[in-house]
């Protein structure tokens, strides 16, 4: 083997070694989620303002009002992603935005019971870690959040006619309605064999199935 494979192999096999340690880490985390989030009552950060009012002019638009601030400490060696939450009250869905680590993920959110739920995202990084089989997630790219409401919508439609249920109205505090779904996520991963082996795996997978709809 030559000089130039050999440290071909040792890359990979690095970057193999330190994406599963951050999937590991990531899913111990995740079992004690009251640790990442802390709401607070504003945030002043100028980037963060900004995309705040863009978005809240959006939110408004698709009849959704502010609810909440708060910060997620679940980035690893990072600083906290500044969050920000909206309800729809009729259509029963949330959406959310995360802001750091220069990006920004909105997300849509319908629960139908304590066990299954319907989030609609922006980036492929929502496909990283799988989640339990009743939830039901996609992310879309690239396509605007008046697009993405709409493919949420639209599984909401797939969903509600195949499964006969009916969105249900959502805890009014977003941090404990996010840190009870991320810890039955985490205890559904734990529950794969080996599944600290799998973060290679899961890392590949992530880009295969973004901008997928939802099969159910």
């Amino acid at each position: 083997m030559s000089l130039f494979l050999r440290y071909i192999l040792a890359f990979i096999i690095v970057v193999g070694i330190a994406i599963n340690f951050t999937v590991y880490f990531s899913v111990k985390m995740l079992c004690q989620p009251e640790l990442l989030f802390e709401q607070v009552p504003s945030i002043s950060d100028r980037k963060f303002k900004k995309a705040f009012h863009k978005l809240n002019e959006l939110g408004e638009s698709l009849y959704f009002s502010h609810e909440a601030f708060f910060l997620f400490h679940g980035i690893i060696f990072g600083p906290p992603l500044l969050c920000a939450s909206w309800i729809n009250p009729q259509e029963k869905t949330r959406m959310l935005v995360y802001l750091g680590s220069g990006m920004r993920n909105v997300d849509f959110v319908t629960k139908y019971s304590d066990i299954s739920s319907l989030t609609t995202a922006s980036t492929s990084d929502a496909l990283l870690l799988p989640y339990p089989p009743s939830y039901h997630v996609q992310a879309f790219t690239g396509i605007g959040v008046h697009a993405q409401y709409y493919r949420h919508q639209e599984a909401r439609q797939l969903i509600e006619k195949t499964l006969t249920v009916n969105p249900i109205h959502q805890n009014q505090d977003v941090v404990i309605e996010a840190s009870v779904a991320l810890r039955k996520q985490a205890h559904h991963i734990m529950g794969l064999p080996y599944w600290y082996l799998r973060g290679i795996y899961w890392f590949i997978r992530k880009n295969n199935i973004v901008n997928r709809k939802i099969i159910v």
